[in-house]
């Protein structure tokens, strides 16, 4: 009961739905639907390897990646790098107990090129990339890659609702993480899973039923083909050294980085040792810290005549944030892009 049992090249159906499934009980699904929406990322569905695993949300496992010997080499970097603490802003440190670093950009080059490829950007998009380590116990509760403090959540919310009360902040300035592609870089036997608990999107983060309703007046002109409605309403991924996995944090720039409540996930207590590598992307090109010290925003070069007016949804500009000083000054001073995480 709630297997997916295939009919034909096409169509897949199931004797009943499933309440959770494993990324490896998850069969190849038709890419149909994914490839005629226009709302979220078009990545490279001819990249070898590539399998639709989920839609709606869209999710996509490539299955070795990376090799075995690339996967120790990033390993090894973990162990070379000082660690620091994975909770980047103030109060993550309850719900997010692993360590990371960020190794240099010249010693992941040929990896970030293949990521790039991958996910259909240019390199100048991707952020620095992390390298997490779980210890035994550790977890990060759940979260969204989208970059957004909660309050930032509330209030990019009540824009799209047309909230406009005193004491509602002004929404982020920046364009936000549009796709995420994260990397497990060793097998683990138990624990250790990333779990999206929350595919139907309800409750799931602040605002969330707003940003649902945003996403789905996008409109497509398909309604969601049999194969997706029997997606499971759990989907658990179980590390393995090499499996890439990609997921759409929020919408395309073009329609205003809504944040997709439907990717909020978990990464669930380590029973043994987890590495894994992070790779979040931006709609744009990331520039270099001298156009942030210059006032100059990223995907902001097109608009310098109103730099202000009137911010796209879901970017982030200079007010204060709960740890005291602007957004922009903190990312001058040290490019964590997750201290803007939930």
């Amino acid at each position: 009961e709630g297997e997916i049992t295939a009919l034909d090249g096409n169509t897949h159906v199931s004797t009943a739905p499933a309440a959770a499934m494993t990324d490896q009980q998850c069969i190849a699904l038709p890419t149909d639907r994914y490839m005629d929406q226009t709302r979220f990322h078009a990545i490279n569905l001819d990249y070898p390897g590539l399998r639709l695993i989920h839609n709606d949300p869209f999710i996509f496992a490539i299955d070795d990646f990376i090799s075995e010997a690339e996967c120790k080499i990033l390993q090894e970097h973990i162990h070379s790098c000082p660690p620091q603490s994975s909770a980047t802003a103030q109060g993550q440190e309850a719900f997010r107990t692993s360590t990371s670093v960020f190794p240099q950009e010249a010693d992941v080059q040929w990896l970030r090129e293949r990521i790039a490829a991958a996910s259909n950007v240019t390199v100048s998009q991707l952020e620095p990339t992390k390298l997490t380590i779980y210890q035994q116990g550790e977890y990060f509760r759940k979260h969204t890659d989208a970059s957004f403090l909660n309050e930032k959540m509330w209030a990019f919310a009540a824009r799209l609702a047309s909230v406009d009360e005193e004491g509602v902040q002004d929404p982020c300035g920046w364009p936000s993480r549009f796709c995420t592609l994260f990397l497990y870089l060793n097998d683990v036997a138990s624990g250790g899973r990333t779990c999206f608990r929350w595919l139907d999107g309800s409750g799931s983060m602040p605002g969330s039923g707003v940003f649902s309703q945003s996403i789905e007046q996008l409109g497509e002109a398909d309604p969601p083909t049999v194969a997706s409605s029997t997606s499971p309403v759990e989907l658990n991924v179980v590390p393995r050294a090499g499996l890439a996995i990609i997921h759409f944090p929020t919408t395309r720039l073009e329609h205003g980085c809504i944040p997709d409540p439907r990717t909020m996930h978990e990464s669930e207590d380590a029973i043994e040792p987890k590495a894994i590598l992070q790779q979040f992307i931006w709609p744009c090109p990331i520039e270099a810290s001298s156009d942030l010290d210059s006032g100059i925003r990223p995907c902001e070069q097109e608009e310098k005549q109103n730099p202000v007016d009137e911010p796209l949804p879901g970017r982030r500009d200079g007010v204060a944030d709960e740890r005291g000083g602007s957004a922009r000054d903190a990312a001058k001073s040290q490019w964590h892009p997750d201290v803007y995480l939930e």
